[in-house]
């Protein structure tokens, strides 16, 4: 019976009583309404795409043998799923856009600072306006601060993607050894990873070492325990579940610590094989 009466009232629509469609609306419209919330999961769409149902269903004529109630709900279905399609796309494009955008930053700061990353005595250099800038300079202690500064704001998602992209390029022709605070985050699917620790007193002995006479031990000191507490924030010494900590509070020399690693590697190696 009520099959036979959506049927009357959308025939009777269709024959020019436009009144009757107002009946089938006041009957499915909260109906289908929700129906679609179910689906999109946002009230606001759910209603503008209930409205676009009912203005497809009035404009196109529903096949014979199909009752009202099965046609509407079907539109709806439809609209529904095109709208997430639809969307899904369109999240997609935009990642795509600001990933590429980046890119295009990227590139059009290389180009104007002429700068070039590249590989020399196996070893990583970086030029600028075609002079090479020295490590000593990358690793100053208003550059690190800077870094350790920014890691606090900056959205690292797409220079994660650029970095990878440097590093497999390299990969194809070399062997690299990578090494870097955000490396899980760059290569999330490494089998270990290796966190390299040292006490405060170590790690300003490296670092006289490094920037000589120049910079006086406390300022060392003062300038490594505020980059620990920005980079903790930053999630950098984040341990994961395949971290291997290693110590090298220890070691005498350089040469001493890169040995441990080294053997911890080796182990590793061996243990993975």
């Amino acid at each position: 019976m009520e099959k036979n009466l959506d049927k009357k009232l959308y025939d009777d629509y269709l024959n020019g009583e436009k009144e009757a469609f107002k009946f089938l609306y006041d009957k499915y419209k909260s109906k289908i309404e929700y129906f679609i919330y179910t689906i999109v999961k946002d009230y606001e769409i759910a209603e503008d795409l209930t409205q676009e149902t009912f203005i497809y269903v009035m404009q196109n004529k529903m096949q014979e043998n199909t009752s009202f109630r099965y046609y509407i709900y079907l539109v709806a279905k439809s609209k529904s799923f095109n709208y997430i399609k639809k969307e899904k796309r369109r999240a997609e494009i935009t990642e795509l856009y600001f990933f590429n955008g980046n890119q295009q930053i990227e590139k059009d700061l290389f180009k104007e600072f002429e700068i070039s990353i590249g590989i020399e005595n196996r070893e990583s250099v970086v030029y600028a306006h075609g002079k090479r800038i020295e490590e000593k300079d990358l690793q100053s202690l208003e550059n690190s601060m800077a870094v350790s500064k920014i890691s606090n704001i900056a959205n690292n998602e797409n220079a994660y993607k650029i970095v990878r992209e440097y590093i497999d390029g390299y990969k194809k022709s070399h062997t690299v050894i990578f090494s870097g605070r955000d490396t899980m985050q760059i290569y999330p699917d490494l089998d270990y990873h290796i966190f390299i620790t040292a006490d405060i007193n170590k790690r300003v002995e490296w670092k006289a070492k490094q920037y000589g006479e120049d910079v006086s031990r406390k300022e060392l000191k003062d300038n490594i325990l505020k980059r620990d507490e920005l980079q903790e924030k930053s999630g950098y010494y984040q341990i994961y579940d395949n971290t291997i900590v290693v110590d090298v509070s220890e070691s005498k020399s350089i040469e001493e610590s890169t040995k441990m690693v080294a053997e911890n590697i080796i182990e590793l190696n061996y243990i993975l094989q």
